[in-house]
């Protein structure tokens, strides 16, 4: 094996280690259907506690064409949403209404997403949703 050769075989044996050793970061997506599993809200006491969610739990569905659609024993709504990975907003824009609404995404992973609903920048309640299978 003469020098060139044996210059050609290191490269390519750093540029396999680098090319395999470099993994792409998996980042979650919020498309899906998503069923309400529990809440943290302020009780009484002023103290966040999480409780389990309603007799009838709100279900969500995020579709890729950026519509969603809500419904627990009857239909809950629906319109457009947008999501913002690096700031963790999510805007709900109802149908039929000129307002909407801004909440923060503060878990998001395969199975679970937490919606923070916010007013006047402070936290009212959590609501916890669990992918649904």
């Amino acid at each position: 094996m003469n020098i060139q050769s044996m210059k050609r075989s290191v490269i390519l044996f750093f540029t396999l280690i680098i090319f395999f050793s470099c993994k792409k970061e998996k980042s979650e997506s919020i498309i899906g259907s998503w069923i309400e599993e529990a809440n943290y809200s302020m009780d009484q006491s002023g103290q966040f506690t999480w409780q389990p969610a309603a007799r009838f739990p709100l279900h969500i569905t995020f579709t890729g064409n950026g519509q969603y659609y809500a419904f627990n024993d009857v239909p809950a709504g629906g319109g457009t949403y947008n999501y913002n990975p690096s700031t963790k907003d999510l805007r709900l824009m109802p149908s039929g209404s000129a307002n909407s609404s801004l909440h923060k995404i503060s878990l998001l992973a395969e199975e679970y997403i937490i919606i923070d609903y916010m007013y006047n920048s402070e936290l009212m309640m959590r609501v916890k949703y669990k992918r649904a299978q």
